[in-house]
């Protein structure tokens, strides 16, 4: 707390306590196995001769219909799944909407059992498993950030650099960026043979 309160003397900001508490998210991302489910409907299948299969992916799933004169691969990722909620009817007939009516109407064992599948694969590979690791990536980033402030306190480097360094670094660009070095929304662009030149460039180096 000691190091935190010299390097931030205006006030340690609010988010380099949470970083304090560790990783936001563990095992934000996961990999599922494919899994095959067999849900054509009875009545469908006396009447029109249609199966149907549903395949559960890595990424999306694939709803497969087979008729005498059909065939039709529907592919949907788990994010865009309208409906995870089981319905039922006259306490018996269990479906997923749009997915899986198997047998005739009362597996709802097995209706269940894929809508679980589903529920799961959707938090861990669907938009709320991409919002998790964005905020992942913001976590290392504001690590990152963290460690620089401690570099440029520890080693007394004076940021943005003076005129000198800049030009010394920058070349041409020294006057133009110096401004965006100071408000931290410049990303320079520095060839090897130029950070080579000199220890205070290095110190740039380390700090970008």
């Amino acid at each position: 707390q000691e190091m935190l309160k010299e390097v931030y003397k205006n006030g340690v900001p609010a988010w380099v306590s949470m970083l304090q508490n560790g990783p936001l998210h563990v095992n934000a991302a996961q990999t599922f196995p494919s899994k095959e489910y067999n849900v054509t409907n009875w009545a469908e299948m006396l009447m029109f001769c249609i199966c149907r299969t549903l395949t559960l992916e890595a990424e999306e799933l694939v709803l497969q219909q087979k008729g005498p004169c059909l065939e039709v691969n529907e592919r949907t990722a788990y994010a865009n799944v309208d409906s995870l909620d089981v319905e039922t009817a006259c306490g018996c007939f269990a479906t997923l909407p749009d997915l899986a009516d198997p047998g005739c109407g009362c597996s709802k064992e097995l209706v269940e059992e894929i809508a679980n599948e589903l529920t799961d694969r959707n938090l861990k590979r669907g938009d709320a498993a991409q919002l998790k690791m964005q905020e992942n990536v913001t976590f290392e980033l504001l690590k990152l950030d963290l460690k620089t402030d401690m570099l440029v306190n520890k080693r007394a480097i004076a940021y943005p650099p003076d005129q000198e360094v800049m030009s010394r670094v920058f070349g041409d660009e020294a006057a133009n960026v110096k401004n965006d070095l100071a408000g931290g929304a410049y990303v320079p662009s520095i060839n090897a043979q130029t950070l080579g030149a000199g220890s205070d460039s290095n110190n740039l180096m380390k700090l970008a």
